[in-house]
């Protein structure tokens, strides 16, 4: 597409999008995206917005909202729709929610049952066994508990300089730290970390500290005969194309058969680790059907649901107009305005 009609295209988009989501706009755009679905992405929960979680007051106004206005169903039930060619029933939506931490149990859960919602709860089975933190949460737990002031450290090819102390600088570094250990191998990441740690003068406890931990199994049998589908997100939580085929094989297949063994239930769904277009490939893919899957999903939104091996999410926060606009449709429109636009 030439410049200039690139250009021209996102002042197009942003005015068509903020028409259709004033007050009325948003019941056009449900209307016009009614068949179909949206997977909503949660990861976090806590009594308050801090530490990357969202706050049980805000999960309870959009829960409210779902129940009011819309059909939600598990993941599962969502593949098999998708599998058999039913037509799926008029605004679906899904809950789902990764990793596997405990504060999923504690705050969404209760907000769950009180509005008779379904979810599928994506968990890492190594993490709900105890076997180990979940790599991100190293890297938390080393910038928030070190003394240094300052860390020097050789990234990308040159010399890099942190100020540990600074207010509010928490939360840069850790996305900082997380997409250079994003591009290393398996390994080389394990040794980064504990290099990382040994600099900063931090001791990571063997297990999560309750601030970190994971959801248990008796808990996960709980929630699974009360309307949460419990589904598979690898047994380590690696970056599935940095681990080679015999990883990817035992990572996906491995969950799977954790999972079935102490719940004892079947389990369908599953989620690609981290979930970027460049986290997985066709390989991955095949990997999960052989496995047994009916569906998995990734990161990010995408318009379409024709392959059910890589179906998109809208990662969602606590901002509630972004919300309904994520669940009324105009984010999806906005999306597929776009395409047929030609932009880039």
């Amino acid at each position: 597409m030439p410049e200039h009609v690139g250009q021209a295209v996102a002042p197009i988009k942003t005015r068509i999008t903020n028409v259709l989501a004033r007050a009325g706009g948003l019941h056009f755009t449900k209307w016009l995206t009614r068949s179909s679905p949206r997977i909503l992405m949660y990861h976090r929960f806590g009594p308050d917005a801090e530490r990357r979680r969202l706050s049980v007051s805000s999960f309870e106004r959009q829960a409210r909202l779902l129940k009011e206005g819309f059909n939600v169903v598990s993941m599962a039930t969502l593949g098999d729709l998708l599998r058999t060619g039913q037509q799926i029933p008029a605004n679906t939506v899904v809950i789902t929610v990764d990793d596997g931490y405990e504060d999923f149990y504690r705050y969404a859960f209760p907000v769950l049952r009180q509005y008779e919602l379904p979810a599928t709860f994506y968990v890492t089975s190594g993490f709900v066994d105890r076997n180990l933190w979940l790599w991100t949460d190293v890297v938390d737990y080393i910038i928030r508990n070190t003394k240094q002031h300052r860390w020097s450290v050789h990234m990308d090819g040159r010399e890099r300089q942190f100020d540990l102390m600074r207010v509010g600088n928490a939360r840069l570094i850790w996305i900082e730290i997380c997409q250079y250990c994003l591009a290393l191998e398996d390994t080389e990441k394990d040794r980064f970390l504990k290099e990382f740690a040994r600099q900063l003068g931090v001791v990571v406890p063997p297990e999560p500290t309750d601030d970190y931990a994971a959801t248990s199994w008796s808990q996960l049998i709980e929630m699974s005969r009360t309307g949460i589908e419990v589904a598979g997100h690898t047994v380590t939580h690696p970056r599935l194309v940095k681990v080679g085929a015999s990883g990817q094989q035992g990572e996906i297949v491995g969950c799977k058969q954790r999972i079935e063994e102490m719940i004892d239930r079947p389990v369908y769904s599953f989620a690609y680790p981290n979930g970027e277009a460049q986290d997985y490939d066709n390989n991955v893919k095949q990997f999960v059907q052989q496995a047994g899957y009916t569906n998995a999903t990734v990161a990010f939104p995408k318009t379409r649901t024709e392959d059910r091996f890589e179906l998109g999410r809208y990662s969602i926060g606590s901002d509630l107009g972004e919300f309904r606009k994520i669940l009324w449709g105009a984010r999806l429109l906005s999306s597929r305005l776009r395409e047929a636009l030609g932009a880039r």
